[in-house]
């Protein structure tokens, strides 16, 4: 049996198009956010998925990352540190920031304690 609707017509109506338009809005919020509370982060991987790739400050360490994404996870933020996937210490250190499963009302309080982790981290002192 054929499915009723195209592909093409799925994509852009009903629960599909009502997705694409959600994440689509939900990305712009995150990207809107991120620009205002950390503007020295350099985003990656904008339109790569329900995710962000973001580039920590160069002074920062793969310890550093450690420490920002276990303060976020003590705060209920779970993030992503990529330094662990590298089989060297050198390069940026990022964070993998995905924005599927979290609320649009999250987002500017996550981005929030976000930033102050990054701050922490740029000072040397513990948590966000």
């Amino acid at each position: 049996m054929p499915w009723p609707i195209s592909s093409k017509r799925a994509r852009t109506t009903g629960i599909c198009g009502k997705c694409r338009r959600i994440y689509r809005d939900r990305r712009k919020h995150l990207l809107d956010c991120l620009a205002a509370e950390l503007p020295e982060l350099e985003i990656e991987g904008t339109a790569a998925g329900l995710h962000v790739t973001l580039r920590l400050p160069s002074e920062l360490t793969r310890a550093d990352e450690a420490q920002i994404v276990s303060g976020l996870r003590e705060r209920g933020l779970a993030t992503e540190g990529l330094g662990r996937y590298s089989l060297t210490a050198e390069g940026p250190r990022r964070l993998f920031v995905g924005y599927g499963r979290i609320t649009d009302g999250a987002i500017a309080s996550g981005v929030r304690l976000l930033a102050k982790a990054v701050r922490a981290a740029q000072r040397h002192e513990v948590g966000p």
